[in-house]
């Protein structure tokens, strides 16, 4: 569990580092940053992979929520500027 919650941890960081200019890859960070969060926390032996794991998933889960909160809101901006024509 260690293991998969680094590897999910190290891919919401760099997904999330590259969401900055694709949004849906901001929503699989997030994804992956919640999944290794909690794959890290499932692991319950005191271990370096874990606690790495849950540092990079914390990491890239902040990373793209960021991204993901401006798509949302260019969506809804859009949306407004379509319906008021």
């Amino acid at each position: 569990m260690a293991i998969a919650s680094l590897i999910l941890g190290i891919l919401a960081l760099v997904i999330g580092v590259i969401g900055i200019f694709a949004g849906p890859a901001s929503i699989a960070g997030f994804i992956m940053g919640v999944v290794g969060i909690i794959l890290a926390a499932v692991s319950n032996h005191k271990g370096n992979k874990a606690t790495g794991g849950l540092v990079c998933s914390i990491i890239g889960t902040v990373f793209t929520f960021i991204p993901m909160l401006i798509w949302i809101l260019a969506l809804a901006a859009a949306g407004a500027a379509a319906a008021a024509l």
